[in-house]
């Protein structure tokens, strides 16, 4: 995907730039790492590279496995868990997995906009996720519960839960305000929660 038209604030566009079919998902390893140099003229936004069964028809998401590259070619996550009909089971992710914490500010991919979010909620230990992936492994989990809860309007009523494979460090500079709005929003709406 590349970032149409050099956005100077949030929320800003992306689009599919081109799409390319390997037998392998070394080889299109491979392709990203030998060509990411000569992409330098395009702005970049991100990597996917989808492993797909041959001879099905499948909506663009759908897939075997997914890997996530950055604008510099570098792979900065991956599931490797089918998503197809939801029918395989999902294994929570360790805490060295999560590129994402409560209280950051991130982007969210969501269609083609790209869009500020905030991660409301504690930090959480290696302890904590450990924990916590040990009470839900026993249940029922699909590719849909790999996912960050974020905060995206004054209203944490309106938290979405957004696949970690869209979510990304902001690509463009955040005003430290920005920071504390979000902060705000979430400890006035968590004290109201309480209240009632």
């Amino acid at each position: 995907m590349v970032i149409k038209d050099k956005p100077k604030r949030y929320p800003y566009n992306v689009m599919v730039w081109q799409r390319a079919i390997f037998c392998t998902y070394d080889d299109a390893d491979s392709y990203i790492r030998d060509n990411i140099e000569d992409w330098h003229v395009l702005d970049i936004f991100c990597i996917y590279v989808r492993e797909k069964p041959v001879g099905s028809m499948l909506y663009e998401e759908e897939c075997l496995a997914v890997w996530l590259y950055d604008e510099r070619g570098n792979l900065i996550d991956k599931r490797l868990c089918s998503n197809i009909g939801m029918s395989e089971e999902f294994q929570w992710r360790r805490y060295e997995d999560l590129r994402f914490h409560p209280g950051e500010i991130v982007e969210v991919l969501e269609n083609d906009e790209v869009y500020l979010a905030y991660l409301p909620g504690p930090e959480m230990s290696k302890k904590d996720t450990e924990h916590y992936n040990e009470f839900v492994s026993d249940k029922v989990s699909d590719a849909s519960d790999d996912v960050y809860t974020v905060l995206t309007t004054e209203s944490y009523n309106s938290h979405q839960h957004i696949d970690a494979l869209h979510v990304f460090t902001p690509h463009l500079k955040i005003h430290p305000s920005t920071s504390k709005r979000f902060r705000k929003i979430y400890e006035a709406n968590l004290l109201n929660d309480y209240k009632t």
